[in-house]
């Protein structure tokens, strides 16, 4: 993840001007004091975050944290979450399912994607201890099919609703599992 630059609001003529701190070899950052600001990414728009810190070291600190946070939120994590190595490169399981409905709902008819909602809306009901698209295994797909069974649903709705869940697994198996010879 890129660090975020800082900030300060220095007067030139007659208007106050954001005014980046230059940072690095040659550059005294050590006298500065508040207020900074950062103007961190959020959902594809930039904006303007006032700091709270007092001192640069300090605005250093709260520009890298609120950098991971903006990301962290973005992935449906929180920031320890984010923050382990293991999980920056994982697919959120509520991140993959809204992007499956979103694009459905650019391919199919509206009363197909309006299946695919329902039947994803309970799979993440009945999985509700998973975080990760990769934590999806046969057991997982097993316990949707008692849960949906447990609610009276009949062999082909239980059927259907479990290839639905497959169908947002596809794409997944196809880039991790490898046929031999290729």
């Amino acid at each position: 993840m890129t660090t975020l630059s800082l900030y300060k609001r220095v007067k030139m003529g007659d208007r106050w001007k954001y005014q980046r701190i230059l940072e690095g070899r040659g550059h005294r950052t050590n006298d500065l004091t508040g207020p900074f600001y950062a103007r961190p990414f959020f959902d594809g728009k930039q904006f303007w975050k006032t700091l709270s810190a007092e001192t640069f070291a300090e605005a250093r600190d709260e520009a890298d944290h609120l950098g991971s946070a903006f990301a962290a939120k973005a992935k449906g994590l929180t920031v320890a979450e984010f923050e382990k190595a293991t999980n920056t490169n994982r697919i959120p399981l509520k991140n993959a399912v809204e992007e499956f409905l979103a694009e459905a709902s650019k391919k199919k008819r509206p009363k197909t994607a309006g299946g695919y909602h329902l039947n994803l809306t309970q799979f993440l009901d009945s999985a509700k201890s998973l975080k990760f698209l990769d934590e999806v295994s046969k057991q997982t797909l097993r316990e949707f099919r008692d849960y949906l069974a447990a609610r009276g649903y009949e062999p082909r709705t239980l059927h259907n609703r479990v290839m639905t869940v497959l169908s947002l697994l596809i794409p997944i198996a196809a880039v991790t599992m490898r046929a031999p010879g290729f």
